[in-house]
């Protein structure tokens, strides 16, 4: 396998990892693809100085791939566990939402029950006061006939 071909094949394998479903890379967290280039061309500018320096390029480009490819996968395990973790905690974060909400919600409710018997209140105060007079108004009276009829 030529360098042409080996330098082809990573960036295959790093474009079908780019591929993968639930990959955030391409969903707002470009940081970590770019960070995965770097790391991969680096990788593969270190596989290039090393084959400069081996008398026999096949063998050292065979396990350049080899180790090209347990470099990928360790790659791809962990941006599956970065994936995981990300999902974990958008859902954490969506039910802090969703009780946020709700107290929020729950609270409105709270606020106008309270509205409504402090409303209640008033009116009850109200027709006290009315009842309290009509009663007073109705003693006054009582006490006037009662010495009108005495006299």
């Amino acid at each position: 396998m030529s360098e042409v071909e080996l330098s082809e094949a990573a960036a295959n394998l790093l474009s079908e990892a780019e591929d993968l479903p639930g990959k955030t890379g391409s969903q707002g967290c470009g940081g970590g693809l770019q960070r995965e280039r770097r790391t991969m061309n680096i990788h593969l500018e270190r596989r290039e100085q090393l084959k400069r320096l081996s008398l026999d390029s096949s063998l050292v480009e065979y396990m350049d791939a080899n180790k090209c490819i347990e470099e990928l996968l360790k790659q791809l395990e962990e941006e599956r566990r970065n994936v995981r973790r990300e999902k974990l905690a958008v859902a954490r974060l969506q039910r802090e939402v969703a009780r946020s909400k709700s107290e929020g919600t729950m609270r409105q409710k709270l606020i106008h029950v309270l509205e409504e018997e402090r409303r209640l209140r008033l009116d009850s105060e109200k027709r006290l006061r009315e009842v309290t007079d009509e009663s007073e108004l109705g003693r006054v009276q009582m006490v006037s006939l009662q010495q009108h009829f005495s006299r």
